[in-house]
Formats: C-alpha cells, sequence, structure tokens
C-alpha cells in the first residue's frame, strides 16, 4: 500500500528558468515577465537569473559543472538577499590580487537590494545617493552625499545585523524621505519645475533601467514627510536602547565602532529633522553629547583616531565639527551656554587638519576658524545673561575686555575678507554673513545698543546684503538663522520687506526644506510683534521657543 502511495505522489522538479525566489523556494514559477505572478502576490522583487552560457555539445561534463556552479552561486546570493549577508567571497567572481567586484551578474540595483530587501525602503536610498544637496551638505562629493558618512560600510550589513547598524540605515532613509517630500512640495506649491541640477553619478536620471526613480516623485510630500518622522523616531530609539543596552553589558559594552556608528546616526536625524522642521533634534543631540562626553571629549577621540589612520581623523573631525555647528546655532536661537566646545579656543578644533577640503569649512559653508568665534560668542552672551547677580568689579571688566576683544577680532575677519574675490565663493559670501551677524548680536545682547543704531543697522543690512548677492551667483549658503537674527532688528519697512524674500527665495533653491516655510512664519511674527508697538523684540522670542534648529 506504502509503494501504492508513493506511485502518486508528486515528484519536484527544479525549475531552471524561473525567477530566483520561486527557485529558492522549490515553487513552480510561471516565468512572467517582468514580474511573476507569485513575486507579484507576495510584493516581493522578481529577479531573474541570465540564460546561461551556450557550452560546446561535444562537453557535457563540463556544462553539467558549470550549471550546477551557476546554480548554487545564485541561491548563496538569493540567502544572502535574505539574511543580508555580504559575503566578499561571492562578490570576487574568481579574481585574485586582492580585488573585489560584484558577481557577474549583479548590478549596483542589485547590490543595493541585498541590503534592503524592502523596495520602498531600497527606493528612498536610491533617492538619497541621487540626490545629495540637503541643507549643509549641497556641495556635490563624487558618490558620497553626506561626507562624514562612509557609504560602503553603510552598506556592509542589511537590516537586522546589529541595532548600531539598524539605528543608522533607519536614519539615512529618514534623511531621503525628508529631502524626497520638500522636492515634491516645490514642485506641487510650483515653486520648482525641474529637479536639481546636482546629482551623485551612483545611479543615472537618465538611466532607463530605474524608471522608479522618475516616477518617485507622484507620492505624497506629506506621505514622505510622515515616513521621515517615523524613521527619525525609530531610530532615535534605537540608538536610546542601544545606550542602555550596551551600557549595562560590562566588558561587552561599547566599542569605538559602535560608537561611531551611534553618532553618525544621531547627526542624521538631526540632519532630517531640519528638512522637516521637526523637534526630535535636540533628544539626538543630547545622546551624541553624552557619547563623545562618554569617550573623553573630542580631544580623546581624535587622538585614539589617530592611532588608527588619517581617514579615521578625517570622519571623527568631521561627526565632532557638525555637532559643535549644531551647538553654536542652538545657542544663537536660545542664549545658553555652548555644550560640546566648552572652553575658548580649544586646541582639538585646530589640530588634525590636513586641509580645508575635508573639513566641515565646506559643508556649512563658512570658516571653520570662524565658527570657533562665534562660539566664544555665545560663551560671552550667556556671561551677560548672569552678570546681574554678580558684584565683583574684576570679574565684570574682565568680561567687557573679551567683548572688546572679540569686536575687534570681528573687525580684522571682516576687513580680511572684504575685498576677497577668489577662493570658495560659497564660503566667502558665508563668511561675510557670519561677521556681520555676530556684529549685531555683540552690539545688541552684549553692548546693549538699540536696533535702531547705526552700526546695528549697517551690519544687519551688510549680513543680507551677502546673502542674496551669493545666492544670486550662486555661492550662498542658507544661513537661514542669520537671516532671521538680521533681518529681525531692521527698522526700515522695504528692507524689512527685502529681508524676508531672502527666505522666500530659498524656496526655489536647493537648499529648501520645511525649515524655510518657519524661518519666515518666525520673522512675520517678529515683524508683527514690532509693528504692534513691542520695542526691539528680540529674535529668541521665535528662535528660543519654536523647538526647531534653524542653521
Amino acid at each position: 500500500m506504502d509503494d501504492l502511495d508513493d506511485s502518486y505522489k508528486p515528484k519536484f522538479t527544479r525549475s531552471r528558468t524561473g525567477c530566483l525566489r520561486c527557485r529558492k523556494g522549490k515553487h513552480k514559477c510561471d516565468e512572467e515577465k517582468p514580474i511573476c505572478k507569485r513575486c507579484s502576490n507576495v510584493g516581493k522583487e522578481c529577479v531573474y537569473p541570465p540564460p546561461p552560457t551556450p557550452k560546446p555539445p561535444t562537453r557535457p561534463a563540463k556544462r553539467r559543472r558549470t550549471a550546477i556552479q551557476t546554480e548554487d552561486q545564485v541561491e548563496e546570493i538569493v540567502r544572502q538577499n535574505d539574511t543580508g549577508q555580504l559575503d566578499n567571497s561571492l562578490s570576487s567572481n574568481g579574481s585574485t590580487g586582492g580585488e573585489t567586484t560584484l558577481p557577474f551578474f549583479l548590478t549596483p540595483s542589485d547590490y543595493l537590494t541585498l541590503s534592503f530587501p524592502d523596495a520602498q525602503e531600497r527606493d528612498l536610498m536610491r533617492h538619497l545617493l541621487c540626490f545629495g544637496n540637503v541643507v549643509m551638505y549641497s556641495v556635490p562629493v563624487q558618490n558620497e552625499p553626506i561626507q562624514f558618512l562612509h557609504l560602503a560600510r553603510c552598506l556592509q550589513h542589511s537590516r537586522g545585523f546589529s541595532l548600531e547598524s539598524d539605528a543608522l540605515l533607519l536614519s539615512l532613509i529618514s534623511i531621503a524621505a525628508g529631502h524626497k517630500s520638500s522636492l515634491i512640495a516645490q514642485q506641487e506649491r510650483r515653486y520648482l519645475d525641474q529637479l536639481p541640477s546636482f546629482k551623485w553619478d551612483v545611479l543615472s536620471l537618465n538611466d532607463n533601467r530605474h524608471p522608479e526613480i522618475l516616477n518617485s516623485f507622484s507620492a505624497s510630500q506629506s506621505a514622505q514627510r510622515s515616513i521621515s518622522d517615523h524613521f527619525s523616531m525609530t531610530s532615535l530609539s534605537i540608538c536610546k536602547t542601544t545606550v542602555a543596552f550596551r551600557s549595562n553589558s560590562g566588558t561587552n559594552g561599547f566599542t569605538t565602532e559602535m560608537s561611531n556608528l551611534l553618532l553618525t546616526s544621531c547627526l542624521a536625524i538631526i540632519i532630517a529633522q531640519c528638512l522637516n522642521a521637526g523637534t526630535m533634534w535636540k533628544q539626538s543631540y543630547e545622546i551624541a553629547c553624552g557619547l563623545i562626553n562618554l569617550r573623553g571629549g573630542p580631544a580623546k577621540m581624535l587622538e585614539e583616531a589617530r592611532t588608527l589612520s588619517n581617514e579615521e581623523v578625517s570622519r571623527i573631525r568631521l561627526l565632532l565639527e557638525n555637532f559643535v555647528v549644531m551647538d553654536v546655532c542652538q545657542c544663537l536661537a536660545s542664549g545658553a551656554a555652548p555644550s560640546l566646545m566648552k572652553e575658548p579656543f580649544a586646541m582639538w578644533w585646530y589640530d588634525y587638519i590636513s586641509e580645508n577640503n575635508d573639513t566641515v569649512h565646506n559643508s556649512y559653508g563658512v570658516d571653520r576658524a570662524l565658527v570657533e568665534v562665534a562660539n566664544r560668542v555665545n560663551m560671552l552672551v550667556h556671561e551677560s545673561s548672569i552678570l546681574g547677580t554678580v558684584l565683583d568689579k574684576a570679574y565684570l571688566d574682565t568680561h567687557n575686555s573679551k567683548v572688546q576683544n572679540v569686536l575687534q577680532e570681528l573687525y580684522i575677519w571682516e576687513t580680511s575678507f572684504s575685498q576677497q574675490t577668489i577662493g570658495n565663493l560659497r564660503v566667502v559670501f558665508g563668511n561675510r554673513v557670519m561677521v556681520n551677524m555676530l556684529k549685531v548680536v555683540v552690539y545688541v545682547d552684549l553692548l546693549k545698543k538699540r536696533h535702531s543704531d547705526q552700526e546695528v543697522q549697517e551690519s544687519a543690512w551688510a549680513a543680507l546684503t551677502a546673502f542674496k548677492d551669493g545666492k544670486e551667483l550662486d555661492h550662498g549658503v542658507g544661513l537661514l538663522l542669520a537671516a532671521i537674527i538680521t533681518g529681525s532688528v531692521l527698522q526700515d519697512k522695504v528692507k524689512r520687506e527685502e529681508a524676508r524674500g531672502m527666505i522666500t527665495r530659498l524656496r526655489t533653491t536647493a537648499d529648501y526644506g520645511y525649515d524655510v516655510e518657519e524661518a519666515v512664519a518666525m520673522l512675520d511674527k517678529i515683524y508683527r510683534l514690532r509693528d504692534e508697538g513691542m520695542v526691539d523684540p528680540s529674535w529668541r522670542i521665535v528662535t528660543g521657543t519654536s523647538g526647531f534648529l534653524l542653521f
């Protein structure tokens, strides 16, 4: 009876021409192209192997051997696609001399597929690779949309490999969704009628093999913005969980690489939240400061990186520099004391530099030495806020002397680049905006000048003129916070309207994000308060209470 039953059992025959997923699951594939029915039903990507290379009929044994080897390699790649393991031994494809390439039938898109099995996540990563010109990072670097991030390291592991890698991958998707949403908003609101001119050559928009990139802008901008916030929230939650988990793991706790991945994730979350005009940036920044303190501070981190390689020094320094820029901006907006570079003239800020091309100098669009001056101005502003309780005249005299010194330093900066017409013009115009904005802060917050004071008005208008000239020559940067600070003190209504127009014109540039809309609303509120009779309303009424981070 058993023999009779066995005779009626269907025999499984492996399909050699079906898609990879059906072959791995040992299912019968209907071989419909471009996507078979089974893959379509489950919403998975359908990939077919290349046709086998024909062999001479006189060599059947070798043909059989080649077919088996190819089939084994295909199944191994499908297995890696499911598990997220990327084995370099498969990528070598028989090469020698230490060189590794993708398997013979894999394209860059397939490589991304192995790291991001989900099609929607993969679409957002393609967007990030194609458009790197997000706020703070609008200077194109070949194949590196974000300067502090090594993309090859990012794509080493797929989702689920570790908490740290998951946090990083999700934070990058958050940037992509936020930037994609802002581009859709620009088109829907008729701010922009074509895609930004800068793109990276990882995937070309002219490549007909990837039409989904061309069609990706049909999605809802509100949906993409919500996706960005959800991914930011999830990545932030993973960062918090990882810190708590690793901190209680004894000798198996944080490694340097784990910490670096989390710091990179925190920075990516902050960038995404700035694009989205979100408020989760502060939690992310606090986690980053805690990780930096856990490692002994910036100077110790850079010294440890120096023992590894120059590339690692650049990576760590870029991370730290970007966090300092964020700290400088949030202190200018709120009047708080610096929380990262707490000492004036910090030596680590000037050490470990090989050239300006690999520093925040280019990405932020302001000389890095001027960023340190801004940090000292923030120290003095916070110091002045507590002087009312200090009765020591010597302390007051020391403070006033430091104020005069930093003001003289700004005058020297102004003279040094006022006639500069060569070099990185983006940084030249950025420096002019920053110096005059800092002069306004010193005049108003430290020297207690009225907004109507001639020096205040001249410096404010000089900053906005540099802002405008830079944009007209396509060399300017966003510097939204500087535009709000200087625009908020203007008395003349014509100039006030011009200042507002300078911000609204960012809607038609690659610097656009939802923070631009918030900046316009903030400036409008300041002008409304002034028109209602408030004397010298401070920009901190709006920038210090909004919860947003503006650069």
